[in-house]
């Protein structure tokens, strides 16, 4: 059994930071084994309170993440030196043996494992791409970081492909990890409206302003339809919010916060995820093993997994018309009942949550 720390890299609870708390789940190492670590962003902290809810002691520390070119990430690593001699203390007083970090752009446990010289795990989500903020300006950190790094998890094989011909020394020491499938209470919906549904953060590379262009596109020919939106966070909120007003949409797309994946699921009849850079998509999942239709970018490590038209159907998030027409298909009730039931037939032949366990406590128990 491992001591082990596990660095986050925001207050925040989307994507990879609910793997992150699925991954402290499954590895059931003892409380006292366990130290989580957050930035000092926000004062309140939803990833935080979910921690603590675990049962786990959470550590604020002030450090950020690797940048976007070479000068932000040098200043990034100098603002990060009290946070890791802190963790580096910590290391020694406490015996810790291994440092856990979430996402690429968390330095700060490669930066306590080199120093400390105890294992690291980085489980990466996010793909090389301009669209996801990475860039070149970095490689000789990442080069020199995966040299000392132990174990690498990626989310899906075209990720891991990407990073493998950037960085031919993850070739070694990674393996591609699907992440978990949250299951819920599902109640098929009974509204007359065909509901769509957007469930995740307001960033950028989501691309939810085209989803609203598409759907209002629709809503002029066919005025029996609906937009679901999650209220998140994200630097695309003010963007949102004018738009649907400028389009006179306030009675037809919902905002709502989600407290829970059943009431959002309940609500929809097609799930869309239009994202300009989407490594793999877990709400695609989610909604597909429950009978939902789901409409997907092409830009996603999905496509080695769910087949077009038959299992979804995959748009260009740069093309308004593609989201368009492939939201207008999905209209008809026996097309999307269709596909929505191939998807859940596809999802059972996999075992992706046993497996994530199984991997994740094999990397904490020696």
């Amino acid at each position: 059994m491992k001591k082990a720390i596990f660095i986050n890299h925001t207050n925040s609870v989307f994507g990879a930071e609910s793997v992150l708390l699925e991954v402290l789940h499954v590895c059931q190492l003892p409380t006292s084994q366990v130290l989580v670590i957050e930035p000092n962003y926000q004062k309140n902290s939803k990833f935080g309170e979910k921690v603590r809810q675990l049962g786990y002691n959470v550590l604020r520390l002030n450090y950020k993440n690797i940048g976007k070119n070479w000068l932000r990430t040098l200043l990034v690593l100098i603002y990060n030196i009290p946070a890791c001699l802190r963790l580096c203390q910590l290391v020694k007083k406490e015996h810790y043996t291994v440092v856990y970090s979430n996402t690429s752009v968390t330095c700060l446990g490669a930066m306590v494992a080199c120093l400390c010289k105890i294992e690291h795990i980085w489980h990466i989500h996010e793909p090389t791409e301009e669209e996801h903020g990475f860039t070149n300006s970095v490689d000789i950190l990442y080069n020199y970081f995966f040299r000392k790094t132990h174990h690498i998890f990626f989310a899906a094989c075209k990720q891991r492909q990407q990073w493998l011909k950037r960085f031919p020394i993850v070739s070694q020491k990674s393996i591609v990890l699907y992440n978990p499938v949250y299951e819920f209470d599902y109640v098929s919906p009974s509204h007359q409206e065909c509901w769509f549904g957007y469930l995740g953060s307001r960033a950028k590379r989501k691309n939810i302003p085209s989803l609203i262009q598409a759907f209002s596109l629709l809503y002029t020919i066919n005025a029996n339809v609906r937009l679901l939106l999650s209220i998140n966070e994200g630097e695309d909120n003010e963007i949102i919010n004018h738009m649907i007003s400028d389009l006179h949409l306030e009675s037809i797309i919902q905002q709502r916060c989600v407290s829970n994946l059943s009431d959002f699921y309940n609500s929809i009849d097609v799930l869309v995820l239009p994202s300009y850079s989407e490594t793999w998509g877990m709400v695609v999942l989610e909604a597909m093993q429950q009978g939902i239709a789901t409409i997907v970018t092409t830009h996603t490590g999905l496509d080695e997994l769910i087949q077009d038209k038959e299992h979804t159907l995959y748009i260009d998030p740069y093309d308004i018309n593609s989201i368009f027409s492939a939201m207008s298909y999905m209209t008809n009730k026996q097309n999307r009942l269709q596909i929505g039931l191939r998807g859940k037939e596809l999802l059972r032949r996999y075992n992706f949550n046993t497996e994530f366990k199984t991997i994740i406590q094999q990397h904490f128990y020696d």
